[in-house]
């Protein structure tokens, strides 16, 4: 049975932290999409994922990523879907598990797996690149 981890977020901008977390899923799942969600509170200003990464599906999608997930099942009937949830440190997996409860509540066989990113990237975050930009000191964390 074919495996597809679904690696969805804002990306916000997508930097070498979520590099690295879609790199590591690479090596557990036949098929990885990246799948860029849209978070009406926040502001986009980049255009989306690297062109170089073709070895990566990208999508983009609107509304809840249960519903989302639950596309992908349907398309892919054949396939075991993950969702794939990157983490930095344990306040992001605080955060994780609190999202997930909701989550599992919209759609109860939801399965996932929290992946963490690599040490060097633990400090890297889509707001400090937001923030660096405006000094054009970010280019080091994007790829």
């Amino acid at each position: 049975m074919k495996t597809i981890g679904i690696f969805a977020g804002s990306f916000n901008p997508f930097h070498l932290g979520h590099l690295d977390i879609a790199n590591q899923s690479k090596l557990i799942f036949d098929e990885v999409i990246i799948a860029r969600g849209y978070n009406t509170s926040k502001d986009y200003f980049d255009k989306f994922i690297p062109l170089y990464k073709d070895e990566y599906v990208k999508n983009e999608y609107t509304g809840l990523i249960t519903d989302y997930v639950s596309e992908i099942e349907k398309l892919n009937p054949e396939s075991n879907v993950v969702l794939i949830r990157g983490l930095r440190d344990y306040q992001d997996l605080e955060n994780e598990q609190k999202q997930m409860f909701f989550f599992k509540e919209m759609k109860p066989d939801l399965k996932h797996v929290f992946i963490l990113c690599n040490d060097k990237y633990k400090y890297v975050s889509s707001s400090a690149i937001k923030e660096l930009i405006k000094f054009n000191k970010h280019k080091q964390y994007l790829p």
